[in-house]
């Protein structure tokens, strides 16, 4: 992992990124375009055990911060000029730990994991971008416009 000011999100992920390269651990099983995670919940890993993710070992594409998660579940949102879509939930997996080599990283990140999306608009991603969740009429035009299956 490391850190960008700037990324481009494609459908089918982050310019760059393993995943969309295809060669990401669980890629062909179980991958995700863009992964999400809370700074808060960051932070509060931190606070509770003092393991530090702040240097990407959540293995997540994206810390949002200001944003509840939750609410994005079901939902369209833009995040800078990319429109995601949400997909899943994105608990820790076992081997989250045998790549960082931290004790205790999966059971810190659950329920804290984060979620995935699937990138259905292309656009770049900056430090900073706000995100908007997106209404009914914008739903019914890209659905109409056929960029995702409903």
């Amino acid at each position: 992992m490391r850190e960008a000011e700037f990324v481009e999100a494609v459908p089918g992920g982050i310019v760059g990124d393993r995943y969309n390269q295809g060669a990401g651990y669980w890629s062909g099983a179980d991958a995700c375009e863009v992964t999400l995670i809370a700074g808060e919940d960051i932070d509060r890993i931190f606070s509770e055990t003092g393991l530090d993710l702040t240097q990407g070992l959540h293995r997540r594409n994206i810390v949002l911060r200001g944003q509840q998660l939750g609410e994005l579940t079901g939902r369209i949102f833009r995040l800078g000029g990319a429109t995601l879509v949400f997909d899943q939930l994105r608990p820790p997996c076992g081997y989250i730990q045998q790549l960082t080599g931290e004790k205790g990283i999966t059971r810190a990140l659950a329920g804290k994991g984060g979620i995935g999306a699937r990138v259905i608009e292309a656009g770049p991603i900056r430090v900073g971008d706000s995100l908007k969740i997106l209404g009914r009429s914008e739903f019914e035009r890209l659905r109409d416009a056929g960029l995702f299956g409903v």
